[in-house]
C-alpha cells in the first residue's frame, strides 16, 4: 500500500502506539502476576534481586545525603491498603535510585538498618518501628535487563520473562527448599507461606524504560 507523507507519519505514530500498548500490557502483567506483593515503583542499580541488603545505602549515606525518608512514611501508609502501587515520577538527576536504595534498605528483612535510620526524618513517625526490616524485598532495574537483551540479540518483548526467570532464581537463594511450582505468583505465596515467611515489596527502579524503548 502506498502512502503521502501525511498518512505515512500517521501510520507509523499509529504503529508505534500498539507498540507502546504492548509492553505496557505485558509491564502489567509482571506486575500483578504478584498478587500479594506490595510494589513501589521508581523511575530513575540493583545487583541481588531479593533481599538485596542495604549496603548500596549505606554508600548513598556517604555522599551528599539529602533526607528524603519522609517518603517512606508515604509508603508505610499504603501497605495493604488498595492503593499499593505507587510510581515515584521526577526529572532525570533528581535522586529516584538513591530513594530506591533508601527503600531496599529500610524494607529488606534481611539486615538491620537502625543506625541508618534512627537520626532520619522517619525514625519519628508512629509506624517507624512497625516497618523497618520486616518485609521480603525484590529490587528490579529494568534498565539492566534490557541491557543484557540487547547484548544477547534478544527481542524486547522478552525482557519480561527474563525478569520472572531472574527472580525465581535467586529466590530460590533466599527459600533454597521452596517446592518449585508452575509460575512466580505461586512460589512467592509459597514463600509467604514459610514458617518465617514475610510479605514482598517490589521496587523497580527504571519502570518506564520498556516502553521508552519500545
Amino acid at each position: 500500500m502506498k502512502y503521502t507523507p501525511d498518512e505515512a507519519f500517521e501510520e507509523i505514530k499509529r504503529r508505534g502506539r500498539k507498540i507502546r500498548l504492548d509492553h505496557e500490557k505485558k509491564m502489567t502483567k509482571l506486575m500483578w502476576a504478584v498478587s500479594s506483593v506490595f510494589a513501589i515503583v521508581l523511575i530513575g542499580t540493583m545487583g541481588m534481586y531479593v533481599n538485596p541488603g542495604n549496603q548500596a545505602f549505606k554508600r548513598v549515606l556517604d555522599s551528599n545525603y539529602v533526607d528524603m525518608s519522609g517518603l517512606i512514611r508515604l509508603m508505610n501508609d499504603r501497605i495493604d491498603g488498595p492503593e499499593s502501587l505507587v510510581c515515584v515520577s521526577r526529572p532525570r538527576r533528581f535522586g529516584k535510585s538513591y530513594a530506591a536504595k533508601m527503600l531496599m534498605a529500610y524494607y529488606d528483612c534481611s539486615c538491620d538498618s537502625h543506625a541508618l535510620f534512627d537520626k532520619k526524618i522517619i525514625a519519628r513517625t508512629k509506624a517507624y518501628e512497625d516497618h523497618l526490616n520486616k518485609y521480603n524485598v525484590i529490587c528490579l532495574d529494568i534498565t539492566s535487563f534490557l541491557s543484557e537483551a540487547k547484548s544477547f540479540h534478544r527481542p524486547l518483548s522478552e525482557v519480561p520473562q527474563m525478569m520472572v526467570e531472574a527472580v525465581r532464581e535467586d529466590l530460590k537463594r533466599v527459600y533454597p527448599n521452596l517446592p518449585a511450582r508452575k509460575t512466580l505468583n505461586e512460589e512467592l505465596l509459597c514463600a509467604v507461606e514459610e514458617p518465617d515467611g514475610k510479605p514482598f515489596i517490589f521496587i523497580i527502579d527504571e519502570w518506564d524504560a520498556l516502553i521508552r524503548e519500545a
